[in-house]
């Protein structure tokens, strides 16, 4: 199944599950939650997760490669997902805010 061109914007999407391939091209889901999803192996072209927030899903495999991963929430979920280096800087400022780390700079 393709979703292509949808806006999923401040979507609540429980429980949601791909049975076979899932694709979503081009579409939104700024500061959306998904919770319990079972998605694994989807793949998503040129969306916006941007404030997306993961909850107890299940996303191996899925393809997040060239995607808008600023401010998600929820790196748990994440696990086993597949990314390009681009990415690495937005998955890290989501890390320091979903772990609570505390930057500081080195006492002189």
């Amino acid at each position: 199944m393709i979703f292509e061109g949808c806006r999923f914007d401040y979507s609540y999407l429980q429980g949601f599950r791909a049975v076979g391939g899932l694709a979503f091209v081009n579409c939104s889901f700024r500061e959306s939650t998904f919770e319990a999803a079972r998605l694994p192996g989807s793949v998503f072209v040129s969306c916006s997760l941007a404030g997306t927030e993961f909850i107890g899903c299940d996303l191996r495999g899925c393809d997040l490669r060239g995607n808008n991963l600023e401010e998600v929430r929820g790196l748990a979920s994440l696990r086993r997902v597949i990314v390009d280096p681009d990415q690495l800087p937005q998955l890290t400022t989501a890390m320091v805010r979903d772990f609570e780390i505390e930057l500081k700079d080195r006492p002189r």
